[in-house]
C-alpha cells in the first residue's frame, strides 16, 4: 500500500477493491499472515496474484506463517491448485483449516497482516470491507482470530494429501 493509504479506517465497497488491498498488504508482509473467510473465494486465494507473493515471502522470511481459517474448504480444493501446491512445499508455515460447528455461524471475515492492518468484512454476504490500521482493531481481530484457529481442525485438503 502506499504512504497515503495508512488511513485509520478506509471503506471498500467492490470485491475487486477488496482483493487489491489484499495483495498490497500481502505484499508487505513479513511476520504473520492470518485470514477467516468462508470459503476463500472472495479473496480469491487461488490466484496467482494472491499466491505467488505469499511464496515469495515465505522464501524470504524463513519465520513467516500464513495461518487460513475457512468455513468451507472445498473452493479450495477445486480451485486452488496453486495455493495447494504452495502448502505442499511450505506447510506448517503455511496451513489451512476449516471451522468447527461450533463457530460455523461466525460471518465477518478479517485478514491480519503482521501488527499493522486488518482487513474487515462486515458480513460474508456483503462485498463491503474496511481497512483499519489502528493498533486496537489489529489487536482485536488477531485474538479473534486465536479463538476461531483453537476452533478449527487442519483442512484435508484432497489435493495436498492425495486422496
Amino acid at each position: 500500500m502506499g504512504s497515503n493509504d495508512f488511513q485509520p479506517n478506509r471503506r471498500l465497497t467492490t470485491r475487486a477493491q477488496a482483493r487489491n488491498a489484499l495483495e498490497d498488504t500481502v505484499s508487505q508482509v513479513r511476520d504473520r499472515l492470518c485470514i477467516f473467510d468462508d470459503r476463500g473465494e472472495f479473496y480469491g486465494l487461488d490466484r496467482r496474484v494472491f499466491v505467488d507473493p505469499i511464496v515469495q515471502a515465505l522464501r524470504e522470511h524463513p519465520k513467516m506463517r500464513v495461518s487460513i481459517v475457512l468455513h468451507d474448504p472445498r473452493y479450495l480444493e477445486v480451485r486452488g491448485a496453486r495455493l495447494l501446491e504452495a502448502i505442499r512445499s511450505f506447510s506448517p508455515r503455511l496451513e489451512v483449516h476449516k471451522t468447527n460447528s461450533a463457530v460455523r455461524a461466525f460471518a465477518k471475515g478479517f485478514v491480519i497482516a503482521d501488527t499493522m492492518v486488518v482487513l474487515r468484512r462486515p458480513h460474508f454476504d456483503a462485498a463491503v470491507t474496511v481497512v483499519d490500521y489502528a493498533p486496537e482493531a489489529v489487536h482485536q481481530a488477531a485474538a479473534l482470530f486465536e479463538e476461531l484457529l483453537a476452533n478449527s481442525e487442519p483442512a484435508s485438503l484432497a489435493s495436498v494429501t492425495g486422496l
